[in-house]
């Protein structure tokens, strides 16, 4: 997505003059046919804000890659807790 501000804005822009002028209207008007269509407009645009959002969290969000098994037991079987040193006391008699 090439600038995605500006998609999104004009994304923003274009579901609202469509709701003000098609599908708002639509509903209110006396002809079912037009009613029946701005519903199906509604339904259209309701998928199309639906992927648009969803493509712009895959945008946003990074997949998190996971790890295999045998390297992180690889890995930690290569690391090693360093040996305590113990200072011992001498023996008394």
């Amino acid at each position: 997505m090439k600038n995605i501000v500006t998609q999104t804005f004009l994304f923003a822009v274009a579901i609202v003059i469509s709701f003000n002028y098609i599908i708002f209207p639509g509903l209110t008007a006396a002809n079912t046919f037009y009613n029946i269509g701005a519903v199906f407009f509604a339904f259209g645009a309701g998928l199309l804000g639906w992927n648009f959002i969803s493509k712009l969290f895959d945008y946003f969000i990074e997949p998190v890659v996971l790890v295999d098994e045998k390297q992180t037991t690889e890995d930690l079987s290569v690391v090693e807790k360093p040996k305590r040193k113990y200072k011992h006391k001498p023996k008394t008699i």
